[in-house]
């Protein structure tokens, strides 16, 4: 039993979120279930503000947004991306503490996973319910903005509507007018953007007769990049970072590539059972658009692999 000593010592402090976590999905319940959406969707943005939006900055990283607030409202930085320049210049107009931010990027960021989720699981409740706990207890969303990266979740969130139109409509406009609001909000998603675009339409070029071969040869170059060093991969990136160094803002990359630090295995471990679940099901479903999906989520969790 004193295995999970370190659990109970905690549990007083998970505790709000795990309550966070169960009144979001009675709301997406009731949701579900009333004529007027609009009144479940306000009463979500108003938990995950409160939540996640009304916080003091406790976090290093909380503490840079707040400098950066206040720095903007006289001047202007080089390295900060223009949407969180343009809303720090509105917002500490009316508000002088840096709360503001955090609210703003808070309501902009669960405003977007509604859309999102509404739109791809409007009739499929048990999907929209694995929906919002992925949201809300996958590190790289709404726990990355509660206390840590605020403009690149916000960027994420964008670029994964502009992906909707993508995927649902064929439309590219759409998608690039989303990647640049995207990068708009962090710069990293000028690249992500590219990559997206790349392999989607290297994807789309794929005969659905020739589907679940390529799936299968992707799985088999995935476990082949699993034993080459992640140094092969990260200098090569590094030099193409490299060339572009005379934009101001790419050089810091290049140096986030080199400080990265080794992919713990049970991440690896974690990445690679996923992608091979994802692989098993594609081969038996026959739905051409799911397969596409997921051998972009395949590749998502190559590119992780290649920097392990």
């Amino acid at each position: 039993m004193d295995r999970f000593g370190p659990f109970w010592d905690l549990f007083p402090y998970t505790l709000p979120y795990f309550i966070f976590l169960i009144l979001v999905l009675i709301l997406v319940i009731f949701k579900y279930y009333i004529k007027e959406k609009i009144i479940a969707n306000i009463l979500i943005i108003i938990l995950f503000v409160i939540f996640g939006g009304l916080k003091k900055p406790f976090t290093s990283d909380l503490e840079n947004y707040c400098g950066m607030y206040h720095y903007i409202k006289d001047q202007i930085p080089v390295f900060v991306e223009p949407f969180y320049i343009f809303s720090s210049k509105i917002l500490s107009k009316i508000f002088s503490d840096c709360i503001a931010i955090f609210i703003w990027y808070e309501f902009l960021f669960v405003f977007l996973m509604i859309l999102i989720i509404d739109k791809v699981y409007k009739k499929l409740l048990l999907s929209q319910i694995i929906a919002w706990t992925i949201v809300i207890c996958t590190p790289f969303l709404f726990l990355n903005s509660f206390g840590v990266e605020i403009r690149q979740v916000l960027s994420i969130a964008l670029l994964l509507y502009g992906f909707t139109f993508l995927h649902f409509e064929g439309s590219v406009k759409k998608f690039l007018f989303f990647a640049i609001l995207a990068s708009s909000s962090h710069f990293s998603s000028i690249f992500v953007s590219l990559l997206i675009l790349t392999i989607y339409f290297l994807i789309g070029r794929i005969e659905e007769k020739n589907m679940n071969i390529a799936i299968i040869m992707v799985m088999i170059l995935y476990f082949f990049v699993l034993i080459i060093p992640s140094t092969v991969f990260i200098n090569i990136v590094s030099s193409f970072i490299n060339a572009f160094s005379f934009i101001s803002f790419v050089t810091k990359y290049s140096a986030y590539l080199e400080s990265l630090e080794p992919l713990p295995i049970i991440k690896i471990l974690i990445y690679t059972f996923m992608s091979i679940l994802a692989v098993l099901i594609s081969i038996k479903v026959k739905d051409y658009s799911f397969k596409r999906l997921v051998l972009l989520f395949f590749l998502g969790n190559f590119v992780l692999i290649i920097f392990k």
